[in-house]
């Protein structure tokens, strides 16, 4: 039986060079065709880049955003995010959660990645709604970018009757964003107004108690609009 691999808790990262060793490293893992044989090894490569995330990888803005927007690692982690095993999305939810660190750095990584997040939001397996939605409070709070606002929106509209999951943790979600970044959603206010309106009268009790939260801090933040 081989020795079971163990993964440090921070792998530290001070120059350029130190992160390309360890990107090629996530990127021969993720190049791998997912089966039982080889899926543990792919976790252990994400769980790795984890530890590089946590060791200071991050702070080479630059060069961390550029590598993780490369083809072959988006098509990978995408993968892991999505995959059935468990295990493997949770540790690449993980990491994604972990990258939010960037900061707003973490503005071009939105398209290639926050869509397939989204989307998880649907599942009918309530773990993975829950480390998805959590994923997502990271990205909020930490990135603080409004244009998570915009995906949201465009998913939410992307398939009319989207699922009641989806409608509740995005509902939260832009709850969170409103909460985190007050009157820095002004430049997305009608996509703010389009969810205000859409969760308000939406057929799920739920959605509908998180709208009047929304409504609430709205009003806090846009009174002027409302007056008007």
């Amino acid at each position: 039986m081989g020795r079971k691999e163990v993964i440090p808790d921070k792998v530290p990262i001070t120059t350029p060079q130190q992160l390309a060793s360890e990107f090629a490293l996530l990127a021969a893992a993720l190049e791998l065709d997912e089966t039982e044989h080889t899926w543990e090894r792919i976790d252990n490569a994400v769980k790795r880049f984890h530890a590089v995330v946590r060791g200071g990888g991050c702070n080479l803005h630059e060069e961390f955003v550029h590598s993780f927007k490369e083809k072959k690692i988006v098509v990978g982690i995408v993968r892991s995010m999505l995959t059935e095993r468990t295990r493997l999305s949770a540790s690449t939810l993980d990491l994604m959660g972990s990258s939010s660190r960037l900061g707003h750095a973490f503005g071009p990584l939105l398209l290639p990645y926050l869509p397939s997040l989204l989307r998880l939001l649907c599942r009918t397996n309530k773990l993975y709604i829950s480390r998805a939605s959590a994923t997502l409070s990271r990205l909020i709070t930490h990135t603080k970018l409004p244009d998570i606002l915009k995906y949201i929106v465009a998913e939410w509209k992307a398939e009319p009757g989207k699922s009641a999951s989806f409608r509740i943790e995005a509902t939260k979600a832009v709850g969170e964003l409103l909460q985190v970044l007050g009157e820095g959603l002004a430049g997305r206010v009608e996509e703010l107004e389009w969810v205000i309106k859409a969760s308000a009268t939406d057929r799920e009790a739920k959605v509908r108690e998180y709208a009047k939260s929304v409504w609430e801090a709205y009003k806090n933040v846009f009174g002027s609009r409302v007056a008007a």
